[in-house]
């Protein structure tokens, strides 16, 4: 999911490796973490991203500690970068429970 746009020679297996698999993996972290923290956890990627290019270090930096944990398998999965070492805006590590 995090493949590089270069890494590709066509479209439709560049949209196949980013999107469709991109689905497949925030579904299995919903099921992971659960529906209500899931949603939660968009949106507040959605807020902090506004307005600026957002960078993946900041959406797994908004999620607490043990739902980042939870979803190891899952980022080894789909991933080339799996172990994303989040910061966030305040130089923590991840947000507070």
């Amino acid at each position: 999911v995090d493949s590089d746009v270069y890494a590709f020679t066509e479209f439709r297996a560049y949209i196949n490796a980013i999107y469709l698999r991109g689905v497949h993996m925030l579904h299995d972290i919903r099921e992971a973490i659960g529906t209500e923290q899931f949603f939660a956890w968009i949106a507040q990627y959605a807020s902090s991203g506004s307005g600026r290019i957002a960078s993946p270090e900041l959406i797994w930096s908004l999620l607490q500690k043990t739902a980042y944990d939870s979803t190891a398998d899952i980022r080894l999965e789909y991933l080339n970068n799996p172990d994303i070492l989040p910061e966030n805006i305040n130089g923590d590590s991840f947000t507070s429970p």
